[in-house]
């Protein structure tokens, strides 16, 4: 065997080890079996396969399930605001949470054509801080709080939402505002 061959060799069966020693690793014993009851299976019916194809299917019938239910989403409370406004309340006491968010029927449609962009720089600055608050302090403010405030604005309209736990509702609510 020439030196070559044999480094060449040397060299496939270095590699053919590595590869076989990365597949036997990536086995493993099977995860344990996890005791979380299961939900109800949904209603089915069962369509028999057609005479006429003269072939049984294996498996049994085919199951048809059911249709899903219809989305009813709930009514909103909607109370007036100061000024003309509306505000709509929309109550789900089975999570800690509240949201609020303020929209405004003005983008970037309404602003003036000499400055294009107003709209979405203004909803950007928005968390960039105000008052005694620069941006690192209103970013940490928001964070000491769990909560979340988002700006955006779009052609027809822009917007402010603020998300929190129930319980710094308030305060999460004059950061977003101010």
């Amino acid at each position: 065997m020439s030196m070559r061959s044999s480094s060449l060799h040397s060299a496939s069966l270095c590699f053919g080890l590595t590869v076989l020693g990365a597949i036997s690793a990536c086995g493993g014993s099977a995860p344990p079996a996890t005791s979380t009851p299961l939900a109800p299976a949904p209603s089915v019916s069962f369509v028999q396969p057609s005479a006429s194809s003269g072939v049984a299917d294996a498996l049994g019938p085919r199951p048809i399930p059911s249709p899903p239910p219809a989305f009813v989403p709930p009514a909103p409370k909607v109370l007036d605001g100061p000024g003309k406004s509306k505000i709509w309340l929309l109550e789900r006491h089975g999570l800690p949470l509240v949201t609020l968010t303020l929209v405004v029927p003005y983008g970037s449609s309404s602003e003036p054509l000499d400055k294009a962009g107003l709209a979405f720089a203004t909803a950007d600055m928005l968390d960039e801080g105000a008052g005694d608050r620069d941006a690192l302090a209103f970013s940490q403010a928001v964070n000491d709080l769990g909560a979340r405030v988002s700006s955006s604005a779009l052609e027809y309209l822009a917007g402010r939402s603020c998300q929190s736990r129930e319980t710094g509702w308030a305060t999460a609510a004059l950061i977003c505002i101010r």
